[in-house]
């Protein structure tokens, strides 16, 4: 299920957007990031280089989580958008984050989502995955 938050964010999100998302704390970015992955636990802490404890106490107060990290959840929330809508699914792209990957020297494309130039980086595989290059 989609929520009005992953709706309402472009998937050329300007910076100046990033922020007005980033203080807007209507939204829980970390419930938003789950839904919209479909990660595990272990992974999403992982990618964001949190801990469990911070999980918990910032799941249930999102105002208290720091900018940087609100940052890095946004980032991920768009990036698994996108994700999704170019491999059909959240479980294809799982998939192909998953597997080693020629363009990440062989590594999995996951192990790049604890940095916004990993993310980055995938954005820009994707864009060639829609244009029919072999990724």
């Amino acid at each position: 299920m989609v929520s009005n938050l992953i709706k309402q964010i472009p998937e050329n999100i300007k910076p100046s957007q990033v922020l007005g998302f980033m203080e807007n704390n209507r939204f829980n970015l970390l419930s938003e990031l789950k839904n919209v992955s479909n990660l595990p636990n272990n992974k999403i802490f992982y990618c964001l280089e949190i801990s469990i404890t911070y999980y918990k106490r910032h799941i249930r107060k999102p105002e208290l989580i720091n900018a940087k990290t609100k940052e890095h959840i946004l980032l991920l929330i768009l990036l698994f958008k996108k994700g999704n809508r170019v491999f059909g699914g959240n479980s294809n792209f799982k998939s192909w984050l998953d597997k080693e990957n020629l363009f990440f020297d062989n590594a999995k494309p996951i192990s790049s989502l604890q940095f916004i130039s990993g993310i980055k980086y995938i954005s820009d595989r994707l864009t060639s995955v829609e244009n029919g290059d072999n990724v």
